[in-house]
C-alpha cells in the first residue's frame, strides 16, 4: 500500500508518497492489520498521518484506489489460498504460497520445503526466499548455506549477494558480510540502500528494519 496524496493533490499532478517516520512506524503497520471496511484503513490513516478528513485521502495498491485497493489485497491473499487448495501438488503454487507468507509474518518455512521436495531442482527465486526465512528465524547457519548454493548456481544474482550480506551480518560475522558487500557494489555499482529498502515488502516494520540496518552496518548504502 501507498498513501500518495490528498485527494486534491492527486488531481492537480502534485500528489506525493507520505512515508513514516522513525516513530510512526507503528502507524504503517497498523494499516496491515484491519481486515474490515476501507474505510476504517483510510480513517487511521487520516487522524495519525494527514489530519485530513475520510474524503480527502488517497490509498493505492497496484495502480488501484481506496477501496478498490483494499480488494485487491484481500484479493491477493485469498488467490494464494485457493490456488495451494485446488494445486496442493504443484511446486509453484506451493512457493507462491510460502512467499507471502514470509512477508506477511506467516509460518512459509514448511511450505518453502513442500515446494522443493516438489521441485528437487528448484529455481534461485525458491532458494533465495526460502533462505530469508531461514534468516527471520535465526537459522542463519542455513541460510547462509542456501544463499550459498544460490550464488555458485547464479554468481550475478544481486540479490542473493544482498541476502547473503545480511545473513552474514545478522550471524555476527562481519568479515564476511562486508566481503559480499562489496560483491553487490561490484555487480552494481549503483546500488541504494534506501531504494532496496522501499521495495523490501515486510509487513512488519521491526523485521523489515532488522533487515535494513543489517545491510548498512555491513557498509551498503
Amino acid at each position: 500500500f501507498k498513501v500518495v496524496g490528498k485527494k486534491k493533490e492527486l488531481n492537480e499532478g502534485i500528489g506525493k508518497t507520505y512515508h513514516f517516520a522513525e516513530a510512526e512506524k507503528d502507524n504503517w503497520a497498523n494499516l496491515f492489520e484491519y481486515r474490515g471496511s476501507e474505510e476504517n484503513i483510510r480513517l487511521r490513516f487520516s487522524i495519525d498521518k494527514l489530519e485530513a478528513d475520510l474524503d480527502d485521502i488517497v490509498i493505492l495498491y497496484e495502480g488501484y484506489q481506496n477501496g478498490e485497493a483494499w480488494k485487491k489485497f484481500i484479493s491477493n491473499l485469498r488467490q494464494a489460498e485457493r490456488g495451494l487448495e485446488l494445486e496442493p501438488n504443484s511446486a509453484d503454487v506451493v512457493f507462491g504460497y510460502a512467499f507471502i507468507l514470509v512477508y506477511t509474518g506467516g509460518d512459509s518455512i514448511p511450505f518453502f520445503e513442500r515446494a522443493m521436495r516438489l521441485n528437487p531442482k528448484p529455481p534461485n527465486l525458491y532458494v533465495r526466499i526460502y533462505a530469508e526465512a531461514l534468516r527471520d528465524t535465526g537459522r542463519y547457519e542455513e541460510a547462509i548455506a542456501q544463499l550459498k548454493k544460490a550464488i555458485e548456481r547464479e554468481p550475478g544474482d544481486i540479490f542473493s549477494h544482498i541476502f547473503l550480506t545480511a545473513a552474514y551480518s545478522m550471524a555476527g560475522h562481519e568479515k564476511e558480510a562486508r566481503a559480499v558487500a562489496a560483491e553487490v557494489f561490484k555487480i552494481n555499482p549503483k546500488f541504494s540502500l534506501e531504494q532496496f529498502a522501499e521495495v523490501l515488502p515486510y509487513k512488519n516494520p521491526a523485521t523489515k528494519e532488522r533487515c535494513i540496518n543489517s545491510l548498512r552496518n555491513a557498509g551498503l548504502r
